[in-house]
């Protein structure tokens, strides 16, 4: 699998880069942009907008702080536009990877001996030509880019939790509002976290278990 893998990088190059590229963003505006801007406009910007009610400076300050959030989700808006079409654009799972595996085994057909025709008869050429292909590249060449995202989601996320928590934590700590039962409770961080390797170590026990 390994070796197919690179085999396909190699040969796609950019289109592969590309490809990965947007298909990494798609958490990434999901989890970290719209969260945070999100929180920074409610919690921060309007709140703090609200609480110094009588200074016009800060509210001017607020009003602004509000619009640049809100053009960094529009900015971010566009460039998930962007990566869904160049991830359907440069993904190759039709010409790059479907038509290739079918050209290789018209080919190998082609350079068999006479008699090797007669092993298998038209219609299994045909029907690993169709659905055979689309098993390998669905089954395994587009989900590499499925379990990055996956594992780049999974990382996004426990990323976002800790900076909230820690974010919140600092500011009731500057606030002087900070009781004790407001300490940061990492308990749901180490939860994410420890979703990755009990993950990992359940699919090599599957994979063992299959191929065994």
């Amino acid at each position: 699998m390994r070796y197919y893998i690179k085999e396909g990088r190699l040969r796609r190059q950019m289109q592969f880069r590309k490809t990965m590229l947007s298909m990494l963003y798609i958490p990434f505006h999901s989890i970290v942009v719209s969260t945070l801007v999100q929180k920074l406009m409610v919690d921060h910007a309007v709140r703090g907008a609200i609480a110094t009610s009588t200074d016009d400076a800060i509210i001017r300050l607020r009003y602004w702080e509000i619009l640049i959030l809100a053009i960094i989700q529009l900015i971010s808006l566009g460039l998930l536009r962007w990566a869904d079409v160049t991830q359907t654009r440069y993904r190759g799972r039709t010409g790059g990877y479907r038509q290739d595996h079918r050209l290789k085994l018209l080919k190998k057909f082609l350079n068999l001996d006479y008699s090797e025709h007669w092993d298998a008869s038209g219609s299994d050429w045909l029907y690993a030509q169709v659905q055979h292909v689309d098993t390998v590249v669905m089954s395994g060449y587009w989900q590499v880019y499925i379990l990055f995202q996956s594992l780049f989601a999974l990382f996004l996320s426990w990323g976002v939790a800790v900076t909230v928590l820690l974010w919140s934590f600092s500011q009731k700590k500057a606030a002087g509002s900070l009781k004790s039962s407001d300490y940061p409770d990492l308990s749901p961080a180490v939860g994410v976290a420890l979703v990755f390797p009990f993950s990992v170590i359940a699919v090599l026990i599957r994979r063992k278990l299959t191929w065994a």
